[in-house]
């Protein structure tokens, strides 16, 4: 279980011309500040009990597939602020009607 049991989450999209972004924000006892460096690792958990019969694999994926696609998967932390996952990732070029039409012949 992560944040407060019945705690707000929030979800945010945003973009800006050259990149989108969705960020997952709940309240709740924050991350420690040393573990954060380590979330993304491979089979790395946070000691926490309650996590005891997770891989400690998800994060990790998930900054696989985002890096994979160019972007960036950052993590904020406080007990005044809550703690927010984000995922940037750079906006495709735009294809034209006809470059499209071409590569499919």
């Amino acid at each position: 279980m992560h944040g407060s049991p019945n705690g707000l989450v929030k979800l945010t999209a945003g973009d800006d011309g050259a990149h989108v972004s969705l960020t997952v924000w709940n309240e709740g006892p924050p991350i420690a500040p040393m573990a954060i460096p380590e979330l993304f690792t491979p089979l790395w958990r946070n000691g926490n009990s309650a996590q005891e019969a997770r891989l400690g694999l998800g994060l990790h994926i998930c900054n696989e597939i985002v890096k994979a696609h160019r972007g960036e998967l950052t993590v904020a932390s406080s007990a005044a602020e809550g703690t927010a996952f984000s995922v940037r990732l750079p906006q495709p070029a735009p294809v034209r009607a006809a470059e499209a039409v071409a590569a499919t012949q």
